[in-house]
């Protein structure tokens, strides 16, 4: 699929969301579904990744305890790196599939590379008047800050990296005024022309190819993995009724409007819509997978709780059309480019300055 063209290579210099690290919030989960006619599963979208960050992938090396990962891990110009800020790209670049040989000092390496790329490029930006405005900051601080429940819960998230507030805000100004200069100062030099994007789509036809996908439906009966013994067991208990319901011939849809907690399918009687591979968290994929059409599984669990399944459909591979494709064919060729602009401006900056790096 084109999805798979597309370049995250600027990954590492245009990361300019350096929060603390959390477990996802399922609409963060999600894949972008524009070049494939998926619905939404909210509930189910794993952060398995349909492309791999090119330029963060490590030669192999053995995993390294990340507790002894020093609080700096560089400078810039005197300026520090921080681990918690190293930790924050990690954890984005693995969402991208960008750590497939595990967390090694390798790996740690190259995304200190990229904090280091992403520092130079900030201090070029203020060199030449562009620099997030305290608005800006304080827009992205709020996200932060909604992905917990409260103020508290905040707090300990980030004194367990080491931070505090004033640290993370500095650490959002830094990423956020880099990608401001490459957005608004280098990207708009960029053009792409209609013919380059034609080429590329008859150039590449193996590459314009959905892959084979399978439309599902489920019942999800709600229950998060760190829930009590007893309350695992109510749910369990729940699913395995359901189960034996349809077992005797009740309308699996019927019962998914009635009893499912996944919002984003219960209303459609739990229909997911066409999946490609690769969409939905492993122990869920990997039983949707195996059933046949119509075949209705047992019930199975998932971080999120318990579920039964049933395979509808299977749909074949077939080539997306232009039309589809050539937006994202555009927006690729264009993070090419302007990564080669980024590496090209990063190394002339990085022979003008002192860099020490301390893993």
């Amino acid at each position: 699929m084109i999805r798979k063209l597309l370049s995250t290579a600027m990954f590492l210099v245009l990361a300019a969301s350096c929060s603390p690290q959390t477990e996802g919030t399922e609409g963060d989960k999600k894949a972008d579904a524009s070049t494939s006619d998926a619905a939404s599963a909210s509930r189910l979208e794993s952060d398995s990744p349909e492309t791999a960050a090119q330029g963060v992938t490590p030669t192999p090396s053995a995993p390294i305890d990340p507790n002894q990962i020093p609080k700096i891990v560089a400078t810039v110009n005197g300026r520090p790196i921080f681990r918690s800020e190293l930790f924050a790209i990690a954890a984005q670049a693995q969402r991208r599939g960008g750590a497939p040989g595990g967390l090694t000092k390798d790996f740690f390496r190259e995304m200190v590379e990229g904090l280091i790329s992403q520092s130079l490029i900030a201090e070029a930006a203020k060199a030449e008047g562009v620099e997030a405005t305290d608005f800006e900051v304080e827009q992205r601080m709020s996200a932060f800050k909604g992905r917990y429940p409260d103020a508290a819960q905040f707090a300990a998230a980030l004194a367990e990296q080491g931070l505090d507030e004033k640290e993370l805000a500095a650490q959002t100004r830094t990423a956020l005024t880099a990608s401001k200069f490459i957005e608004g100062k280098l990207a708009p030099e960029i053009k792409i022309t209609p013919e380059a994007v034609r080429a590329f789509y008859d150039g590449h036809p193996e590459q314009m190819r959905g892959p084979e996908q399978r439309r599902m439906r489920h019942i999800l009966v709600a229950a998060d993995a760190k829930a009590d013994e007893a309350t695992q067991k109510k749910a369990r208990a729940k699913a395995d009724g359901l189960l034996v319901e349809l077992r005797k011939g009740a309308d699996f849809a019927t019962l998914a409007r009635a009893n499912s907690d996944d919002p984003g399918s219960k209303a459609q009687g739990g229909d997911l819509g066409p999946m490609p591979p690769g969409r939905l968290v492993p122990s869920f994929e990997q039983a949707g997978w195996a059933l046949k059409p119509n075949e209705i599984s047992g019930v199975i669990q998932t971080p999120f709780g318990y579920h039964i399944i049933q395979l509808l459909e299977v749909l074949p591979a077939q080539s997306v059309p232009f039309e589809r494709a050539q937006g994202q064919i555009e927006q690729m060729l264009k993070a090419q480019k302007i990564q080669k602009m980024v590496g090209e401006r990063v190394e002339k900056l990085r022979a003008q300055a002192k860099i020490e790096i301390f893993l």
